[in-house]
């Protein structure tokens, strides 16, 4: 389910009214995605918002993901509103800012195309297979090498290297 913030029926922003260049901010969340438009000195540029809101995919199994494509869908959608809505500021946008939630993992394949879910830090699933991990790594030498803490996550990035082939190299 998505939730629009109408960026329509608002007046369009003067460009000789603000300093150039502008930074469209993207902000790609566990709830929700939105962009912003700010200009030179950091102030918002009024009316050039758009926000959708999204659910994560969980279960009683401890899964907590996304489903990429759609949140591919939806963070081009919402680029596009508020290049919409900045209308000619949109060709003085001089650089662009993303945040995104925390840590999160998706295997891709040779053409860059998703092949799973994406896998945010909150996913559980793989305690069983991390606990055994656990028995086989010492986690002081793990922490000296990769520079890594034991986390719930750090247990989904060890897990997963087991999955994966050895480097030929």
């Amino acid at each position: 389910m998505t939730q629009t913030t109408s960026t329509e029926e608002q007046p369009q922003p003067q460009a000789h009214i603000l300093p150039q260049p502008y930074i469209l901010a993207l902000d790609i969340g566990t709830s929700s995605v939105r962009a912003l438009l700010f200009d030179a000195t950091g102030n918002a540029v009024p009316h050039v918002l758009s926000q959708h809101t999204y659910t994560l995919n969980t279960s009683s199994d401890g899964e907590v993901s996304v489903d990429p494509d759609m949140l591919v869908e939806l963070i081009s959608k919402t680029i596009g509103e508020a290049l919409a809505a900045a209308g000619p500021l949109a060709s003085q946008i001089g650089a662009v800012a993303t945040d995104t939630f925390w840590h999160s993992l998706m295997g891709v394949d040779t053409s860059d195309c998703a092949v799973m879910p994406l896998l945010t830090w909150e996913d559980t699933r793989p305690r069983t297979a991390a606990a055994e991990l656990r028995n086989q790594l010492d986690e002081a030498t793990v922490h000296e090498r990769t520079g890594a803490r034991p986390s719930g996550f750090w247990d989904v990035l060890f897990v997963v290297s087991r999955w994966l082939p050895a480097p030929a190299c």
